[in-house]
């Protein structure tokens, strides 16, 4: 699918999560947070966790998604904004999400690094 300048093909949606740059991180909540965010929001078409261990642990959240915006505006406020999870996941995480070019043009939406400015998303 071409993109024209109402339209996004589908997108992918990532928040990576350093659980050691915040270990007050509740990761139960967290987990509980997204199922109920991939379960309530239409945005989601589908939705995929994987944890590992490469120079310190981490958790990807993998989210596809026909709108790109409205996802990232709800994993906005219902993670970064909650009361307990995100001044820890600000401080843990980075959020990134296809552009027009798939991965070839990428956006950062978070990075816990504040010298790395986000990029905006735009409205489908």
């Amino acid at each position: 699918m071409t993109p024209t300048p109402d339209t996004h093909p589908l997108a992918e949606l990532q928040i990576q999560v350093h659980p050691d740059l915040a270990p007050q991180l509740d990761l139960q909540l967290l987990r509980e947070q997204v199922e109920a965010i991939v379960k309530g929001e239409p945005a989601v078409i589908r939705s995929k966790t994987d944890e590992g261990e490469d120079a310190g642990r981490y958790l990807n959240f993998a989210f596809k998604t026909s709108d790109r915006a409205r996802l990232w505006r709800t994993l906005e406020t219902q993670l970064y904004e909650h009361p307990q999870l995100g001044q820890l996941l600000r401080q843990s995480s980075m959020a990134l999400c296809t552009g027009d070019d798939d991965w070839d043009d990428y956006l950062v939406l978070w990075h816990f690094n504040p010298e790395i400015e986000p990029d905006g998303v735009d409205e489908p």
